[in-house]
């Protein structure tokens, strides 16, 4: 367990926050390193994410603001990759 804000989140859980809170400036990091980190499609990573944050359990990991500003980052990023399908690496076919 991590300590946030006076409240406590899984290892797991800071992970993922502070994955999203460092790739956010870039507008997210490539939808393959979010599945081989955290074995997540990109849309669940960031549904999980925003419903962390938007909940009680971090409200203040990050401060009143960061927090706002991860929240509605992490609601279009998962909108942005609803329909989207996964993937990851290029695709390889192999000749027998």
């Amino acid at each position: 367990m991590v300590t946030a804000g006076g409240l406590a989140v899984t290892t797991h859980e800071h992970n993922m926050i502070d994955f999203a809170r460092r790739w956010m400036p870039f507008d997210g990091s490539a939808d393959d390193e979010i599945f081989t980190t955290f074995g997540l499609s990109p849309s669940d990573f960031y549904r999980r994410v925003h419903e962390m944050l938007a909940g009680s359990t971090v409200s203040r990991i990050n401060g009143h603001a960061n927090r706002r500003r991860l929240v509605r980052y992490c609601a279009r990023k998962a909108e942005e990759h609803r329909d989207r399908p996964l993937r990851v690496g290029p695709t390889v076919v192999i000749a027998s």
